[in-house]
């Protein structure tokens, strides 16, 4: 599906839940969570074949242990920007910058042996040359 035609359904979406809110308010939660599935459901289509290539890539890669680490990065950094706008979208926003902070602190653990081998590295070389 095409980026304009996944923003034509989420407008679709949204017009449809705020003319319901104006009509009976009751039945706004049932539609705007019926247009998160929906969109849920596109988006994951888009990326099983996505997450299939990045897979073949890191297997076929010299470089799979830092390329995987790249990978749960932007998975960590996607999940926990999606769960933050949720709840900034409920109203709690302190819950968002909390799992905004967890989801960068998860990112620098996670990247800790990246920066770690960067260093070795790095010594390795200056020591080399003298």
């Amino acid at each position: 599906m095409e980026s304009w035609q996944i923003c034509g359904v989420a407008l679709l979406f949204t017009m449809a839940a705020v003319v319901v809110r104006q009509l009976r308010s009751e039945f706004t939660l049932p539609v705007r969570l019926a247009g998160s599935l929906v969109l849920l459901g596109i988006v994951v289509g888009i990326g099983v074949p996505l997450f299939e290539y990045l897979g073949r890539l890191i297997s076929v890669s010299a470089l799979s242990e830092y390329a995987a680490i790249l990978i749960k990065a932007l998975g960590i950094a996607v999940l926990t920007h999606i769960t933050a706008e949720v709840c900034r979208d409920c109203g709690e926003s302190s819950a968002a910058s909390y799992v905004e902070l967890a989801g960068k602190l998860e990112i620098l653990l996670l990247s800790l042996p990246l920066i770690l081998s960067i260093m070795e590295t790095a010594a390795e070389i200056l020591n080399w040359q003298t």
